[in-house]
């Protein structure tokens, strides 16, 4: 392991934390409170799907992220369905994961294949194509590390990938549980000596616990393993990859053979893909950030509030199911939306107003940012296509 650089790595992460940890840009630290969250799973729950929606509410950066990796709806999908027994099937295969793993990595990465493998062909065998999200390790890594922080890590490839050649930590190959978790073990050795980074983390988390009513939050991580997670994410995710992985030619270096126009085409298509699974990845997670600030606005308690209306004159707001208003006027209770109430300037309280006009604004944009994800979707197909055809 390249210390100098592990540490150019840790001073790049401290340097972005203020930002990237805000809860009102990227939310970085939803890890963690997802971890606090986490504390309430309990594989025997009478009602299994509420205390999987409670336990991952903040989970759409881990659990979520684009037309494949839907670990968290596809859950979702199985449990929710009213015929079968597939809720009791989904538990007993969580309990295989999250309860019966042994200690043993060889046999924890096994129970991850099975569970991996059951979990799929119950989807094959009762949902719709359209409903299905097939799992990975990236997935069983997320939630053995979410569930039990202070035993297991959490896992994606790209960011992992980077970080280890960037320190230039011998990987071994393919994936491989006991390997992973060794590397994972020695840089959390390391990071234990910067007290600088562990104290700042802290002192944010600290401020979380007040900001979210998580009151010892700040110790959901003892073993600093969601904070390398975060630091692998992070230092890849944020343009640390971009400004450090290109190495510069030596000038005067001789020329090797040149390239065939094949050769060069096949460069051009994959410098084309990489540009697209990075505007891919900002595109989904900005989306990720807007629908976060939507439920937030959603989440206003609106009861209450006094409106007037151009023809049934004032009333009051006496409940909301999701955008639809109930209000009570003179002549009796009507029903409308509050992106209608906002756009017609009903609300008395201008800062509500302005909240839910803002909401307009941020579906919109989602909109148009969803139909630029498939359209450079529609970009990536071609090229595989393309690539099939020439035996790539």
């Amino acid at each position: 392991m390249n210390l100098e650089r592990l540490e150019t790595m840790i001073n790049e992460y401290m340097d972005q934390f203020s930002v990237r940890a805000n809860t009102n840009t990227h939310d970085e630290m939803s890890k963690w409170r997802t971890a606090y969250a986490c504390k309430k799973w309990d594989n025997d729950a009478e009602d299994f799907l509420q205390m999987f929606q409670t336990c991952t509410k903040e989970s759409r950066r881990l659990l979520s992220g684009n037309s494949v990796y839907q670990p968290r709806l596809a859950v979702e999908n199985l449990v929710r369905r009213d015929r079968g027994n597939e809720e009791e099937e989904v538990r007993t295969y969580f309990k295989m994961l999250l309860e019966d793993s042994p200690k043993d990595l060889k046999k924890r990465e096994a129970y991850m294949e099975d569970f991996i493998q059951k979990m799929n062909d119950l989807e094959e065998e009762c949902l719709m194509p359209q409903q299905m999200y097939k799992l990975d390790k990236r997935a069983c890594l997320m939630f053995m590390g979410l569930v039990h922080p202070k035993k297991d890590y959490m896992y994606k490839q790209r960011a992992v990938d980077f970080f280890r050649d960037y320190i230039e930590y011998d990987s071994g190959g393919s994936f491989i549980l006991a390997n992973y978790y060794a590397f994972c073990d020695d840089v959390v050795a390391e990071l234990e000596k910067h007290e600088d980074l562990l104290e700042m983390v802290t002192a944010e988390l600290k401020k979380q616990a007040k900001m979210f009513k998580m009151p010892g939050l700040e110790k959901i991580d003892p073993k600093h393993h969601i904070l390398l997670y975060d630091l692998m994410y992070v230092t890849e995710k944020y343009g640390f990859k971009t400004q450090h992985e290109a190495e510069i030619e030596p000038e005067g270096k001789a020329r090797g053979k040149q390239k065939s126009k094949a050769e060069r085409e096949q460069e051009e298509r994959d410098k084309r893909k990489k540009q697209l699974y990075d505007e891919l990845d900002n595109l989904r997670d900005t989306i990720i950030d807007k629908e976060i600030e939507l439920d937030r606005i959603d989440e206003v308690d609106v009861v209450g509030e006094k409106v007037k209306h151009f023809k049934f004159g004032d009333g009051e707001i006496i409940d909301k199911d999701n955008d639809i208003a109930t209000i009570r006027f003179n002549v009796g209770e009507k029903k409308m939306s509050m992106r209608f109430v906002a756009e017609r300037k009903m609300l008395l309280n201008k800062d509500l107003t302005t909240a839910y006009m803002r909401r307009a604004r941020v579906e919109r944009e989602i909109h148009e940012m969803e139909k630029r994800v498939e359209s450079d979707e529609k970009i990536l197909i071609n090229i595989k296509n393309i690539e099939i055809k020439l035996g790539k």
